[in-house]
């Protein structure tokens, strides 16, 4: 949440730059329920990897989601590594 204030330009704005990352947040949190409980009924009833595809494709999402913040960086960063050419 610290990041998010912090992105704030003032204190007015602070709503509008919440709201939006915590309808992200929220949107997961309804989905995966229902989306785990499915790809475990249909890993067990297809016997996929013996009923546990669910925990192979939710190891999988895990890796991927901790790779992500790592390809993230602030734009200060991003030009430094990137240089405009102006010749």
């Amino acid at each position: 949440m610290y990041s998010l204030t912090a992105a704030a330009p003032n204190r007015r704005s602070l709503g509008a730059t919440r709201g939006p990352s915590q309808t992200a947040v929220s949107i997961p949190r309804i989905i995966a329920p229902s989306l785990s409980t499915s790809l475990f009924s249909s890993s067990v009833e297809r016997n996929l990897l013996g009923g546990y595809a669910v925990y192979a494709v939710f190891s999988f999402l895990s890796v991927v989601a901790m790779r992500l913040p790592h390809d993230v960086r602030p734009p200060w960063k991003r030009e430094e590594q990137n240089p405009r050419l102006d010749d």
